[in-house]
């Protein structure tokens, strides 16, 4: 920047109109660099929210894994035991017909 200050004032001499347009430059130069300056800060902040989310996210999506894992390990479970009251219930079946007919049997004989 300081060359082309030196230029500038070699140019047109160092009156007031090359001193005004070297103020002017650096103005906009010092403007430009706070703005840059704002521009890595926000790209900075940005960029650690997005790392921040991503993080709640990747644990959001593990929690919920986990979750699914034991609910299928729950109806796997529940699954198993609905079979074996199944075959308790048709035994109990069996063992009902099997006393209603010896009741049957035994009204017969009495007679």
């Amino acid at each position: 920047m300081r060359d082309i200050n030196n230029t500038i004032i070699s140019l047109l001499g160092s009156g007031t109109l090359g001193v005004i347009i070297v103020g002017v430059l650096q103005f906009i130069g010092n403007r430009h660099g706070k703005l840059e300056d704002e521009y890595r800060n926000l790209y900075q902040e940005v960029k650690d929210e997005l790392k921040a989310y991503k993080g709640e996210h990747e644990k959001v999506e593990s929690d919920l894994e986990q979750e699914v894992t034991e609910l299928k390990e729950t109806i796997i479970e529940k699954d198993s035991e609905i079979t074996e009251l199944k075959g308790l219930l048709r035994e109990a079946k069996k063992t009902i017909s099997e006393y209603k007919r010896l009741i049957k049997g035994d009204e017969k004989n009495a007679k």
